[in-house]
């Protein structure tokens, strides 16, 4: 949303809404290795920083199909449960 002046008011485009790190896509984006557009958990063990590291401690909860790879998708619901709490 612009406010006056033509700025964005709030946080940037595709910034999480809370302040405990990145959007879904912003991680991948950071983290992905191999440009599959997933997190796999090996990704996640290598990534630098305490991201992927906590990801990597709640993985197999976060995945909710199984196939061992985070999309998007799955990051986004697990950071709304997450708010909720």
């Amino acid at each position: 949303m612009r406010g006056r002046r033509g700025r964005f008011r709030g946080r940037p485009p595709g910034e999480s809404h809370h302040r405990r790190g990145p959007s879904g896509a912003r991680l991948i984006e950071r983290l992905d290795t191999d440009d599959d557009g997933m997190l796999s958990l090996e990704e996640l063990e290598q990534a630098p920083g305490p991201f992927g590291a906590r990801l990597a401690e709640r993985f197999a909860a976060i995945d909710v199909d199984g196939d061992g790879l985070l999309t998007g998708e799955e990051l986004r619901q697990d950071s709304k449960k997450r708010a909720l709490r």
